[in-house]
């Protein structure tokens, strides 16, 4: 029996190719933002400005009609959905703080409206947390240190007094609301890094440096937040496998210790 009615001809061929071609990137972040090992909601904004300028840059391709209403139902269905995205301090504060990113990817018509508000956001963030720390008495250490110096001594106050000054000049003073901006800019200085690269490893790598020290803080609390549910659901889905009809006698304390064990071992 004939089939060569079933078999693809060079127009369908092509479309498959294109088609490929198209969508291969969203493939790889779909991959790369749904992997189990936690990936932070910095990628997000990041993903999306870099799956538009593929669109942007593919439209240039010699493509058939049905390619060019498939590149456009793409870039017209990413901006109606992601276009909150930008307007979403979690995601714009924790794309700043990921010294991959930074102010790269903030707006997605590369002015500077996003990178101004996250900078802003920081700062702000430093501020609150280090007002936290001197209520709960962290930041007295300059005070008991000077109350215990002898006021005879001039040489030990002159001492205290330059390490105050030096804190200040290098952002770390308790008052100065320019230290803020000191540290803000040192960040900015620090070169970008590449997309493999751990931004918590690279952030554990200045605990050491005491200028960046006071946006660790904001850090934390901004890089545990998971860029998408696929975590979650998989440890869903993995408790389902563990509490089975045979095994319905576990405690919900053996079972925690077990799907920890299960996703950390």
């Amino acid at each position: 029996m004939d089939k060569r009615d079933l078999l693809l001809d060079d127009w369908e061929w092509e479309t498959l190719a294109g088609a490929k071609a198209l969508l291969k990137p969203f493939d790889i972040l779909t991959q790369d933002l749904s992997s189990q090992y936690y990936p932070s909601i910095s990628k997000v904004l990041p993903s999306i400005r870099l799956l538009q300028e593929h669109l942007t840059e593919i439209r240039n391709h010699e493509f058939n009609d049905v390619l060019i209403m498939m590149c456009s139902a793409l870039n017209l269905n990413m901006k109606d959905r992601f276009v909150d995205f930008y307007q979403n301090s979690s995601h714009i504060v924790s794309s700043y703080l990921d010294p991959r990113f930074k102010t790269e990817y903030l707006s997605p018509n590369h002015s500077s409206v996003g990178a101004d508000f996250a900078e802003k956001r920081v700062v702000v963030e430093m501020r609150n947390l280090t007002n936290l720390n001197c209520q709960d008495g962290h930041d007295s250490v300059g005070q008991h240190s000077l109350s215990s110096i002898s006021s005879d001594d001039i040489r030990a106050l002159h001492d205290n007094r330059i390490s105050q000054l030096n804190l200040n000049r290098g952002g770390q003073g308790r008052s100065a609301s320019a230290n803020y901006i000191i540290i803000t800019n040192e960040y900015k200085k620090l070169p970008l890094l590449p997309w493999s690269k751990d931004p918590l490893e690279a952030w554990r790598s200045k605990q050491k440096d005491g200028i960046l020290l006071p946006m660790i803080p904001v850090l934390k609390k901004y890089a545990c937040i998971p860029a998408t549910s696929v975590p979650s659901e998989q440890l869903f889905s993995s408790a389902g496998d563990l509490v089975r009809e045979k095994r319905s006698q576990l405690s919900h304390k053996h079972v925690n210790v077990l799907l920890f064990l299960y996703k950390n071992a």
